[in-house]
């Protein structure tokens, strides 16, 4: 075990939040600028062959972890890969971490999922065991999940849910967290390459990073979206926003959709353009969902 007591080291899990701007687990983590911080993200082959990921979304993300790794390594937070087959061994990964490098807390984005809920409760005891603290935040989505109705059941019914959304959201104004500066120092572990499979014809529909997610959004935002309401459901028509896998993967946040829609419409959320306002009243769908 590397001696840490100098020094504090953080260690933030990337999931489904493959990306360096409006990231809160891995904002949190580099707060303390005298904390090394280390990134690690898990695969879990047996897992997704379960949850039927197909090979192009498998691909998919391990390019987007690729290049979330290069954006890490010039803001000296190494980026380590670990494989497991299935959740069960996800605790036993993160422990041996936590022992080596001697990490004294664990920074993650909340998941949702039935089989995901139930391993980072496996995570979360196996971890605080070992003395290590763990922080999860709420990511996902652009405003904490849980909203209730006056007699304190879920919403049934989008209408109600939406005006509450907007009343809460109008309320908070969550801002857009900005990439971590580079660290002072750099952290005592080294990023292993990212095991990518080869490149197939299809993948260059969808170009992997940040970048080029920042890219189609923008190009929407720039030239389709003023038609969205009307577009949006004709087969034949490129009426859409075509950034469903970016932000299935994390590599944009929806609030980052919802600041780029916004700024197409003179900073109005609720009111102004048809299609602005019609393609976030469908992010916020994404979030009833």
């Amino acid at each position: 075990m590397l001696d840490s007591s100098h020094n504090r080291t953080h260690l933030v899990w990337f999931r489904q939040d493959l990306r360096v701007t409006d990231n809160t687990a891995l904002h949190r983590a580099c707060e303390d600028r005298n904390a090394s911080v280390i990134g690690v993200f898990i695969a879990t082959p047996l897992q997704w062959l379960e949850h039927d990921m197909a090979p192009i979304r498998q691909r998919f993300m391990l390019r987007n972890v690729a290049h979330l790794q290069r954006a890490l390594t010039i803001r000296n937070v190494p980026l380590l890969y670990r494989e497991t087959e299935d959740f069960s061994g996800v605790p036993r990964v993160l422990r041996d971490l936590v022992e080596h490098y001697g990490i004294d807390a664990l920074y993650a984005n909340r998941e949702y999922g039935w089989n995901e809920k139930q391993r980072d409760q496996a995570v979360l005891e196996q971890i605080t065991a070992s003395g290590c603290t763990v922080h999860l935040f709420h990511d996902q989505p652009m405003m904490p999940p849980g909203l209730t109705t006056q007699s304190g059941k879920p919403y049934t019914v989008y209408t109600p849910f939406k005006k509450r959304w907007m009343e809460n959201w109008r309320s908070q104004r969550p801002s857009l967290q900005p990439a971590p500066a580079a660290r002072k120092r750099a952290a005592a572990a080294i990023a292993e390459p990212i095991p990518t499979p080869a490149e197939a014809p299809e993948d260059k529909l969808w170009p992997a990073g940040e970048a080029a997610a920042l890219r189609r959004l923008q190009s929407f935002c720039n030239e389709r979206i003023e038609d969205y309401k009307r577009n949006r459901d004709l087969p034949g028509v490129d009426g859409t926003s075509v950034i469903s896998p970016w932000l299935a993967a994390g590599v944009l946040s929806p609030r980052q959709c919802l600041h780029a829609a916004m700024e197409a419409n003179r900073g109005r959320a609720g009111s102004g353009r048809k299609g602005v306002t019609t393609w976030i009243s469908e992010l916020i769908w994404r979030e009833f969902y």
